[in-house]
């Protein structure tokens, strides 16, 4: 899942490993999340240290009085000097001319390759940890994109393609590999 709406979202600004918290908007999307999953079996829940997810994951998993495991190598791509800047000013950073977008990093951040350098070991980890169990991830826009891409295809670098709003519900199914059964699904949104 990708954690409900945080100020940034509301301001459009990159957060990255900035500490923001939901927006009310956010906490009542998580709810309703939270409504619609309130009936799965889930045997374990995963957040990103940073608070818009563990506090997405605690509203979420409330009905199933699970506690959620903090993981510090799912937290949200490093922005660097854009964490706190609008997302309009990455062109202001990055050239046209430049690496590809897998490879260009901000200045003091990570680039898309850092990121599931980081991501992707920890993801294989937890899944490895739990056999055939249920395992409900709460993460962030870029991270999910990178699980999902790096996961289902080996390829993580095309996952900003991927639309991932907030409270995105994904599921993976691991078998012989790994298999995209949902996507985006924002349903439980929708009036």
């Amino acid at each position: 899942f990708r954690h409900a709406e945080s100020v940034s979202n509301r301001q459009n600004r990159f957060a990255g490993h900035t500490d923001v918290e939901l927006t009310e908007r956010g906490r009542t999307q998580a709810a309703k999340l939270a409504d619609r999953i309130a009936d799965m079996d889930v045997d374990a829940v995963y957040a990103s240290t940073l608070q818009r997810a563990t506090e997405t994951a605690e509203i979420i998993v409330e009905p199933h009085k699970l506690s959620v495991t903090p993981v510090e190598a799912i937290k949200e791509r490093s922005y660097g000097v854009l964490e706190g800047q609008p997302k309009s000013t990455e062109n202001e950073y990055r050239s046209p001319s430049g690496p590809d977008r897998s490879k260009w990093r901000p200045p003091e951040g990570e680039s898309r390759s850092d990121l599931a350098s980081r991501v992707l070991p920890a993801v294989r980890r937890i899944a490895d940890d739990h056999g055939g169990d249920t395992i409900a991830i709460v993460a962030h826009g870029g991270v999910n994109r990178t699980i999902i891409a790096g996961l289902a295809s080996g390829d993580p670098m095309w996952g900003h393609q991927i639309a991932q709003q907030n409270t995105a519900y994904n599921t993976l199914l691991r078998e012989d590999g790994w298999t995209l059964q949902r996507v985006n699904d924002t349903a439980h949104l929708r009036e």
